[in-house]
């Protein structure tokens, strides 16, 4: 069984993280283009949640579908729908 890490160890990668946001932030470097240029990443379930709380975080100031309006929600949708509409990807909305 492998070693777990130390909370040093896990302290630096945070700095790491928090020092590679600032920098590419400062350089005016997009999210999206750090993944395009660096990661192939596989869409789950769990992946498209936690691209949605960053919309939500960064547009709302929300983390928690828990606190969106039912304005906040048609407007994730529209966003979600446009965004897998240029894939030929269509989105059903199930009857509420």
């Amino acid at each position: 069984m492998e070693n777990k890490t130390t909370d040093k160890q896990r302290n630096m990668l945070h700095a790491i993280f928090g020092d590679v946001a600032n920098a590419t932030a400062n350089e005016g470097i997009s999210l999206q283009e750090i993944i395009a240029e660096s990661f192939e990443l596989i869409p789950t379930k769990e992946a498209i949640k936690e691209i949605t709380k960053i919309v939500m975080k960064q547009h709302w100031g929300i983390t928690s579908t828990n606190d969106l309006s039912s304005q906040q929600i048609d407007t994730l949708i529209h966003m979600w729908q446009k965004k897998v509409g240029k894939w030929g990807i269509e989105i059903d909305i199930p009857e509420q």
